[in-house]
């Protein structure tokens, strides 16, 4: 089982993380494998300095 297959054969519906503003190469990755920007959640809410994303499978 990968990430391009697994979640989807354990259930999951989508993927949500939370990084720094500031890891420009992650955002990139993130970005990249289809991650979209949502608004922060939870602890991050009011947090400048985190950004969320959420990639639904």
């Amino acid at each position: 089982m990968n990430w391009k297959n697994g979640q989807k054969e354990l259930g999951f519906k989508k993927a949500v993380l939370e990084t720094s503003r500031e890891l420009k190469d992650a955002i990139s990755v993130y970005e990249k494998i289809g991650f979209q920007r949502i608004p922060n959640y939870g602890q991050y809410v009011g947090i400048d300095q985190s950004v969320c994303y959420e990639k639904v499978f």
